[in-house]
């Protein structure tokens, strides 16, 4: 089996509170740049893949590989979870008028044409969509960040503790990280409340789920 870093206590009970963990993958800044240029390029050249995104850039195995996140997932759902085929490409592609005002709880920032994120608060729609939310978690979602993203380039806002949410609701307690490292992995609830951001850099974003 993969080698582990399973989770502190403090880190389940953090978990619990947030229904986000923030983890480094612990891979090397060139083995995030290699996987960021092939992700544009694939996006930006190629078309966009869907599910099939992780079998077309097949390194970013080696990021549900790595010990931070084998451990985290052991100690959240046990040894012997299972990846779900389903993956997306997020990307926040920039303001063309970036004279806007932004707050972390508004609902559905403006975002840049073409960007294939969306900035409404949302929970993910459960497969079957009658099928029940549960709290003790059955199924997390990862968010993996192959470049630097500061908050200008809008990262990923989660409202924290929202998994217990039959509905997304106003924020009162959002998450909206003003700097996050490439290499980063947010580990997340499946039913946590979560919401895109406004782009006003430069560069696109992007964001693998």
């Amino acid at each position: 089996s993969s080698a582990q870093e399973r989770l502190s206590d403090e880190d389940i009970q953090r978990f619990i509170c947030d229904g986000l963990l923030i983890l480094d993958s612990g891979l090397p800044a060139s083995f995030h740049a290699d996987v960021e240029a092939k992700l544009r390029f694939s996006v930006e050249k190629e078309f966009p893949m869907g599910n099939n995104t992780l079998p077309r850039i097949p390194e970013m195995y080696q990021v549900l590989d790595s010990p931070p996140v084998v451990g985290a997932l052991t100690s959240l759902l046990g040894a012997d979870y299972m990846l779900h085929p389903h993956r997306a490409v997020h990307s926040s592609v920039p303001l063309e008028n970036k004279d806007i005002e932004l707050t972390p709880e508004m609902n559905a920032p403006a975002m840049g044409k073409g960007s294939m994120a969306g900035s409404s608060w949302h929970q993910d729609a459960q497969s079957p969509l009658a099928r029940a939310r549960y709290h003790v978690p059955r199924h997390l979602i990862l968010f993996y960040f192959p470049h630097d993203t500061d908050i200008t380039m809008g990262p990923t806002r989660v409202e924290a503790g929202s998994y217990l949410f039959a509905h997304p609701e106003q924020p009162r307690y959002p998450i909206l990280p003003e700097f996050v490292a490439a290499g980063t992995v947010f580990v997340v609830h499946f039913d946590l409340v979560h919401a895109g951001y406004s782009n006003l850099s430069a560069k696109t974003r992007y964001v693998m789920k």
